[in-house]
């Protein structure tokens, strides 16, 4: 064997000797090296919104319910919300819902759950004006309402409405505390108190 060959062939060996060490320390228990540059995800951040009610005990029904519990005749009351962004940035996904405090979840006190209470929203919209029900026949439905730019406001007619019913329908002379909420998204979200009066 000549030396040239046998110099070709000791570089070759150490090469392969090399290649298959550093591969099997990477596979067997060699230590991983972070990439050089982290990804990093910045969290989107949803426009800041108020929300005002013009009148927070509209949903008076004391005279409409009698002592008995019963309603003659149908009867509504209505008042305005408005929902303001006063931040630099667009609002988008908003969702108008009712909140139970008594129990930590959507829709209404469960004493009002009935089949005889209704709660409507009307808001006007680029064609139309709409009317919508959060809730209906005993069943709650959040609406959603779109988006609202940045530095505009927006005024939903929240009507609470009940229908002429049999004694021991509601409880006469009670005060249930609801909440409106507006959701943007699924985690930000503002609300206003409300009183619905027996």
């Amino acid at each position: 064997m000549n030396k040239e060959f046998g110099g070709i062939l000791v570089v070759t060996i150490l090469l392969t000797a090399v290649i298959v060490g550093g591969t099997a320390y990477y596979y067997w228990g060699g230590e991983e090296t972070a990439p050089a540059v982290t990804p990093t995800t910045t969290p989107t951040r949803v426009a800041n919104l108020d929300m005002v009610i013009d009148n927070s005990s509209f949903a008076n029904f004391s005279t409409d319910v009698d002592a008995n519990g019963s309603v003659s005749s149908d009867a509504e009351k209505s008042t305005n919300i408005t929902i303001y962004n006063n931040d630099t940035i667009d609002s988008s996904n908003l969702y108008l819902t009712l909140y139970n405090t008594q129990t930590g979840e959507y829709g209404l006190p469960d004493a009002l759950q009935i089949d005889d209470l209704t709660v409507k929203i009307t808001y006007s919209n680029t064609f139309q004006t709409v009317t919508k029900y959060l809730f209906k026949d005993g069943t709650f439905t959040p609406i959603s309402i779109g988006s609202l730019d940045s530095d505009a406001y927006a005024t939903i007619q929240i009507t609470v409405g009940v229908d002429q019913c049999d004694d021991d329908t509601f409880l006469d002379g009670k005060t249930y505390n609801c909440e409106f909420y507006v959701l943007q998204g699924s985690t930000a979200y503002e609300y206003v108190d409300w009183h619905f009066l027996t």
